[in-house]
């Protein structure tokens, strides 16, 4: 790749080697959300298209023109996250980039995400440094951010979107699941991580906007406000097949992390009864997925 391609780095970074990764899929106009946001605070963007319609990626591909440090790689069909975010890493191994940030298209990172999340991985100590592999932000969604404020500090798993990887671990370590396909390829890649001796570290302070849905709304009961995503019925198969899947494997990794994400599908589960829109057809697809999770039966969703 040409040394002008690479853009100049945002000088709060410190000319850290930082490839941005967008995976896109019929986004339109979400991608002036991610884009314009991140590549002024990294070297390089590649966003990664996962076949979208001819008119949604000529949007993409007319966004990506008017950045110099933008770069597209084109998927024929729709592989998935993980194999979208594999071959971004892949991209930005093979270009000698330190690290990579994860993004989606309607992730908005604020100004200074890449370089809050580097001054709080330059306070660790050099032997936490080393085993650091991950830097994740907060997340804000209709709510607000997800994570209380507070110090930066080591957690289980975090969102993929946002997150900081070495790209050096992220090949040690085989990548992404890819025939999870959506959902879950965070906390799996997560926990292997922490398997295999690696940390992820949270940073509060570091403000992502996502939008958490297909079309989520707030909804109030009491005195609780909480989240209704909205989510189509495939996306909530892969949300409870890929949990089962990972309940199976890491149980004895971080057993109550575990307990404590099942009662939250449990409240997911009722919210769908109580406030989304085909609820029956949902409820097919989620006992289809559990299913299918325990028969560790992967990959992208046939028709059946």
């Amino acid at each position: 790749m040409p040394d002008d391609k690479r853009g100049k780095v945002n000088s709060g970074n410190l000319d850290r080697k930082v490839c941005a990764i967008i995976v896109t899929w019929n986004s339109g106009d979400e991608i002036y959300k991610s884009l314009p946001a991140i590549a002024d605070q990294v070297a390089e963007v590649v966003v990664v298209d996962n076949g979208s319609k001819p008119d949604q990626l000529a949007i993409t591909e007319d966004a990506i023109k008017k950045f110099q440090n933008a770069a597209l790689i084109k998927n024929q069909r729709n592989e998935g996250i993980a194999s979208a975010l594999n071959r971004g890493a892949e991209y930005a191994l093979k270009n000698k980039y330190d690290w990579i940030i994860t993004l989606d298209d309607a992730a908005k990172p604020e100004k200074n995400l890449v370089e809050k999340l580097f001054s709080a991985y330059d306070s660790l100590s050099p032997q936490d440094q080393e085993k650091t592999a991950v830097i994740a932000p907060n997340y804000a969604n209709l709510k607000g951010p997800v994570y209380p404020a507070g110090a930066a500090h080591f957690t289980i798993t975090a969102v993929q979107t946002g997150q900081l990887v070495k790209t050096a671990v992220w090949k040690k370590t085989g990548g992404y699941k890819e025939d999870l396909f959506i959902t879950w390829v965070d906390h799996e890649f997560c926990f292997r991580l922490l398997r295999a001796g690696y940390k992820t570290l949270l940073v509060p302070s570091a403000i992502l906007e996502e939008t958490a849905g297909a079309n989520p709304v707030v909804k109030s009961v009491l005195w609780k406000k909480f989240v209704v995503p909205n989510y189509s019925p495939n996306r909530y198969y892969y949300m409870y097949r890929n949990s089962v899947y990972v309940y199976k494997k890491y149980w004895r990794l971080v057993p109550r992390w575990l307990l404590k994400n099942f009662m939250s599908e449990v409240f997911s589960f009722a919210k769908i009864v109580l406030f989304e829109n085909q609820k029956l057809k949902k409820i097919s697809f989620i006992a289809r997925g559990y299913f299918d999770g325990i028969r560790n039966k992967l990959g992208e969703l046939t028709k059946s």
